[in-house]
């Protein structure tokens, strides 16, 4: 069988499964898998803005600039001690430096940051999304699986419409999201992986607990997440 005719199965046994009206990313999600190129769903709009405790009000950006001057204060009057005699849990110090460090930005520049961010929430929910439900059926499926190339399912900027769920799964093939918006987030926990890649992509928290990828687990190149990424007893091979 043909890379074209894997394909051409790989779509009909995706509809005979239930899943009709395929979006265009869906279409290209499906037949890259069966033909080992990368499914490109167009530009990538993932969220830019890594400082998750953007303020809300001015009064809240106000507050927060009293409490950075008054640190500030104390700590050259030599009234907070150095970190290395600060007696906190280390949360507090995390927050304390990070406060310190902080560069707050100015109420036009704050706009300017809402306004982006509206505008990307927008487009991002104009976007065509891939069904969560179609991606875990392509990597549990039996018949589906046989039918991926080796490359295995790769997808660049793309929108997955709700958590993705592959706990427990057997994923015999690498799966890469590049650059993509998961909001709602991933479940790995106690899954087997060929490899993982997530470079550049927007999610909204990784359980990943017990998980054992095989080959190399990526999150970088600008990866963010808005929760929490949990990896315990987690076994990376790569």
């Amino acid at each position: 069988m043909t890379k074209k005719q894997k394909a051409e199965r790989l779509l009909e046994l995706a509809q005979a499964a239930g899943f009709t009206s395929l979006t265009e990313p869906e279409h290209e999600m499906l037949s890259a898998a069966a033909q080992g190129s990368e499914a490109d769903c167009g530009e990538p709009i993932t969220d830019p803005l890594t400082w998750e405790e953007l303020p809300r009000t001015e009064n809240e950006l106000a507050k927060i600039r009293q409490l950075k001057a008054e640190l500030l204060q104390a700590w050259r009057k030599g009234h907070l001690p150095s970190a290395e005699k600060r007696q906190v849990p280390p949360e507090v110090e995390k927050s304390i430096q990070k406060l310190l460090a902080t560069e707050l930005p100015q109420p036009a520049k704050l706009a300017e940051l809402r306004r982006e961010k509206e505008d990307l929430q927008r487009r991002l929910e104009e976007k065509p999304a891939i069904r969560v439900e179609l991606l875990r059926w392509i990597c549990v499926t039996n018949e589906a699986k046989e039918l991926v190339d080796p490359m295995g399912v790769q997808v660049r900027g793309a929108r997955f419409d709700g958590a993705i769920n592959l706990a427990f799964a057997d994923v015999p093939f690498p799966l890469a999201l590049f650059r993509c918006a998961v909001p709602k987030g991933l479940d790995f926990t106690d899954a087997r992986l060929v490899a993982l890649n997530l470079q550049g992509s927007s999610v909204g928290g990784i359980s990943a607990d017990g998980v054992e990828v095989k080959g190399s687990m990526f999150l970088r190149d600008g990866f963010c997440s808005r929760g929490e990424v949990s990896l315990l007893g987690a076994q990376i091979g790569g």
